[in-house]
């Protein structure tokens, strides 16, 4: 296969996390399992542990790992073997599954987290205390995206709406203002990452330019106008995360030409950038400055790697990595003294707050626990008396199985297709023999970042689940190929940091580059896929210039459909072949005369005519989600607005005939209904429903 655009990159290889459904098997004494025996054992014992939360079923798996002759998989037998007892809190058990691998394998990697676990253990007597003076409050902000940050006083907050307005607001009064960023008509919709400086007066902010690249600006928080610090010049991004108290320097984290990032110093007056630390292709989630300026706090990871905590002393440029475990540690945040910092990690398994002490020298013990399972959090910052203010997660989203009756109509009530990471799961497709469902679920630490998200691959008939974790940062939008052996995404490769169509093994999780783009401002370019029935090529929609099809062997591209600029097709499965692979179907939003924009349904039949099947006028809009088995029809999502004196704004699924006939309603009401996918035999329907809302909150009592 051919790389279109980035000919040349290699492949990397990510293990699959081969899952099984059997029950416990007992350990009999018998001689070591077979290296294949074990190393099964092993994924079995962490399929039952990390996506079922069966810590009691995975422990028989771990033990027969354990015996295994093979140090690689013997060691970590044992130590994930402790964490599932810490979990059971069984700390005495864990500490013994700890001291056995320090016993067995002194000099394995892992050997230096086990004996810090098993001293924790005999130190605290119990994993798992949380400080019991803690008081967690929801603060007064409206439909915030933690996009923003926290005056070094602890006063104001930055943060963008539902909409993408930036606004900032006193946490003591409550008033919430929207940030001009420079005042008059500027779209300040295309600042982002707001920094505020230490009195909470002004703000850094990122702003894209017209190729869509960030460059550093800075402006009076409240009226007055923008100036630019750094121009992005051959940058693609210019991304600020820390200032110092007295506003000189701005920390920022770059983007060059090769996607490779850097931590840098910004001389407020001067205006000159001064590079700190390389950073590779890993973007740190949260970045904190010391108290007084001279140390800074990041996580940091090998491409592929969990997150470590590093920390940096300014001044001489020294790097150590502070917080080191098997699991990810991530978002460290200065305690207002300086002398310790809170951090992020899911090494409990759900994420949990710890605390970890610094030394003069540098040097570190062992973390405490300050809360356990805090949620899926975003750190936003301190406040001067110790108040930990962070995003956290409300809104879920998830995967939902329907039956639909001989009539078309849903014929009962919907389940999720998971019991396991419930809210994290979205993007199903069904493979085309309809065994199989394929969805993407956020696993990790965070959003995003290597490892957080994999793709689940489930077996319709048992039930079963086997995990694959591409080599991706952040990936979306998952198509079975049509022999099944290869899945199609969209998303950021974690060893180059670029952007575009990917296509993963189902076997091995190999990430192999199809499209990818080149400069940020090709990014957004890159519209829904599809695979194409019958030829070894994929579909591609190119927001504002048409869809086109693209051999796979070759790299060459077939232009199908022209779009005007500005003309984008509707997300996530806005494009697609019919079954027989000749018929084409879209939907576009698409302005007339500046009005709002309608939500249109169009098909290109074989012969190369092209006819408008449906339209949604505004406020009402609509969207593509999949061809019937018998390609005379396709499902679409409709939203249907709120108007006087009627319902209430509701969004649905229509079966929508291709001849022109009258839509019939599926009878599916669902909130934030999307990626609907329909089983080969017309009589199942995958779909998912919610969106990721956030809400602020704060953490008292930290001591």
């Amino acid at each position: 296969m051919a790389p279109v655009r980035r000919g040349g990159l290699s492949l990397v290889f990510v293990c699959a996390l081969l899952a099984g459904r059997e029950g416990p098997v007992g350990v009999r004494a018998q001689a070591p399992p077979t290296p294949d025996t074990a190393s099964g054992a092993l994924q079995r014992g962490l399929t039952l542990m990390e996506t079922r939360g069966d810590c009691a079923g995975a422990l028989p798996h771990f033990d027969t790992a354990a015996r295994s002759a093979e140090a690689a998989v013997a060691a970590r037998a044992l130590f994930v073997r402790g964490q599932c007892l810490e979990r059971l809190g069984r700390p005495t058990d864990a500490r013994a599954a700890y001291d056995g691998l320090v016993t067995r394998f002194a000099t394995h990697p892992l050997a230096r987290d086990a004996r810090r676990r098993a001293q924790a253990l005999a130190a605290n007597g119990k994993a798992g205390a949380a400080t019991p003076s803690l008081t967690l409050r929801r603060l007064d902000v409206a439909e915030p995206v933690p996009s923003g940050s926290l005056s070094g006083d602890g006063r104001y907050l930055t943060f963008h709406d539902a909409n993408a307005v930036p606004f900032r607001q006193d946490l003591v009064t409550g008033r919430a203002e929207r940030l001009t960023l420079g005042g008059g008509d500027v779209d300040a919709t295309r600042a982002w990452k707001l920094l505020l400086s230490y009195d909470g007066r002004q703000v850094a902010f990122t702003w894209a330019d017209d190729r869509r690249r960030g460059e550093l600006r800075l402006a009076p928080a409240i009226g007055g106008s923008a100036e630019t610090l750094i121009p992005a010049g051959a940058l693609q991004a210019i991304t600020p995360v820390a200032w110092t108290a007295d506003g000189h320097t701005i920390l920022v984290v770059t983007t060059d030409a090769d996607y490779r990032l850097a931590l840098q110093a910004v001389d407020v007056r001067a205006r000159r950038m001064a590079m700190v630390v390389d950073l590779g292709f890993v973007e740190p989630f949260f970045v904190s400055l010391s108290p007084d300026g001279r140390v800074v706090l990041f996580d940091h990871a090998a491409s592929s790697g969990p997150r470590d905590v590093v920390m940096l002393e300014l001044a001489s440029r020294r790097a150590t990595t502070i917080v080191a475990h098997a699991a990810n540690d991530v978002m460290p945040v200065f305690m207002p003294d300086g002398r310790s910092f809170l951090f992020a990690s899911d090494r409990l398994g759900p994420l949990s707050l710890w605390r970890q002490a610094v030394s003069d020298n540098g040097s570190s013990t062992e973390p405490t626990l300050v809360r356990r399972d805090i949620g899926r959090i975003w750190a936003t910052g301190m406040t001067p008396s110790g108040t930990f203010v962070h995003g956290l997660q409300t809104g879920m989203i998830d995967v939902h199985i329907v039956r639909v009756g001989e009539d078309g109509r849903i014929a009962e009530q919907a389940a999720p297709v998971s019991a396991t990471f419930a809210g994290y799961n979205q993007a199903p497709d069904w493979s085309r023999d309809g065994r199989f469902l394929v969805y993407a679920s956020t696993r990790g630490a965070a959003v995003t970042g290597s490892g957080t998200r994999a793709l689940v691959i489930r077996d319709r008939a048992t039930g079963h689940e086997r995990l694959l974790y591409p080599d991706m940062l952040f990936f979306n939008a998952p198509r079975w190929s049509h022999d099944g052996s290869r899945i199609l995404v969209k998303g950021r490769n974690a060893s180059t940091n670029r952007w575009g169509e990917f296509i993963v093994d189902a076997q091995t999780g190999a990430v192999t580059p199809v499209v990818v783009a080149d400069v940020v401002d090709e990014e957004g370019d890159l519209g829904p896929h599809q695979w194409v029935p019958g030829r070894d090529a994929i579909l591609l929609a190119r927001h504002g210039k048409g869809i086109v099809e693209i051999d796979l062997g070759t790299g060459a591209e077939t232009w199908l459909v022209a779009l005007d600029p500005g003309v984008d097709v509707t997300a996530g499965r806005g494009c697609s072949y019919a079954p027989d692979g000749r018929t084409l179907a879209w939907s576009v939003r698409e302005r007339a005369d500046g009005q709002p924009p309608d939500a249109v349904l169009r098909v290109r039949s074989p012969d190369g005519a092209i006819r408008e099947v449906l339209r949604a006028s505004a406020p009402d809009w609509l969207m593509l989600m999949d061809w019937a088995p018998d390609g005379r029809a396709v499902y679409v999502v409709r939203q249907f607005a709120t108007r006087p004196g009627a319902t209430p704004a509701r969004t649905e699924l229509w079966r929508v005939p291709i001849d022109g006939t009258a839509p019939v309603a599926t009878g599916l009401v669902a909130h934030a209904l999307r990626g609907v996918s329909v089983h080969p035999d017309g009589k199942t329907i995958a779909y998912v429903t919610g969106l990721p809302t956030w809400e602020m909150w704060a953490l008292d009592g930290i001591r």
